[in-house]
């Protein structure tokens, strides 16, 4: 299978639509994180993101690296155990695993926008050290290829052969002819 040739991407930010890719009840306030996606593609993900006022996402780690520029707002970056503030032209530099857990949150009156790249190589595996929780992710949230993408608790665990009846199997050796 050949590679598909690189391409040059020039965009303007205001002509990409918006997606909501989040979105949560803070009393009787709806509030969203939205994207603006550059480039998604099977090793990167470019996006220009909106939080909401007060919006935070579960602090959380991945398999990938990300470099975010915070453009507008002010927001705190907890990134294992300390707590950072951001503002304008802070640039943060997130790497992979799961001992680098991180989690922005917008504390400012208005929006938070920053630009992120991301390595995000799918199928990714996150994980919510907060709330004990693992995310499985086949494809990126958005575009033509939205694929399997899940959260599950980590002491929700099951034996690798559960869900097997083995009927399947039974049937396809009763008909294999036996040389």
């Amino acid at each position: 299978m050949t590679e598909p040739e690189p391409q040059l991407i020039v965009q303007q930010v205001e002509d990409l639509p918006w997606h909501e890719v989040r979105s949560q009840q803070i009393g009787d306030r709806r509030t969203s994180v939205w994207n603006r996606f550059v480039d998604i593609t099977d090793d990167r993900t470019v996006a220009y993101t909106r939080y909401d006022a007060g919006v935070m996402l579960p602090r959380h780690s991945h398999h990938s690296d990300e470099v975010i520029y915070i453009i507008e707002g002010e927001g705190v970056l907890r990134f294992g155990k300390d707590e950072l503030t951001v503002m304008p032209e802070t640039i943060i530099a997130c790497p992979a695993g799961a001992e680098y857990p991180h989690q922005l949150i917008n504390t400012g009156p208005n929006e938070l926008r920053y630009l992120v790249v991301s390595t995000m190589d799918f199928p990714d595996i996150c994980e919510y050290p907060d709330s004990n929780k693992v995310g499985a992710y086949a494809t990126a949230a958005v575009g033509s290829r939205v694929g399997h993408r899940a959260l599950y608790l980590k002491a929700t665990k099951v034996d690798y052969y559960d869900g097997e009846s083995g009927e399947e199997i039974e049937r396809i050796v009763k008909a294999t002819p036996r040389s």
